[in-house]
């Protein structure tokens, strides 16, 4: 009954998409630390919040993200320039046209 009355929340813009990907690059060596102590787990929550205030910031849609919003657009961005790069590299014989990518071009140079 009150999942009637919620709304889901508007797409992403390109705007929003591009920011999210300039704060990650900036920020990636704290979000993607591999350590475990104190410090570096303390770290990553405070550094997804500067990037979802930093998003929400500059935001032209109106909606405000939290930061699970952006860390699973993130992994999605993540997945999607993944599967463009493998179709790039694989792509079928016989012709047609090269297959689509979408924000692999941004996105793959800061995964390396």
């Amino acid at each position: 009954m009150m999942e009637e009355n919620r709304k889901r929340k508007g797409n992403f813009t390109d705007v929003e998409i591009r920011k999210c990907i300039e704060l990650y690059s900036e920020n990636k060596t704290a979000l993607t630390a591999k350590q475990s102590n104190v410090n570096s787990n303390k770290k990553k929550p405070e550094t997804w919040r500067f990037v979802m205030e930093s998003l929400n910031s500059c935001s032209d849609s109106g909606c405000h993200r939290t930061d699970a919003d952006i860390k699973k657009k993130w992994k999605d961005l993540l997945s999607r320039a993944k599967k463009d790069v493998s179709a790039q590299k694989n792509h079928p014989t016989g012709g047609g046209p090269p297959p689509k990518t979408s924000y692999s071009i941004i996105v793959m140079p800061s995964i390396q």
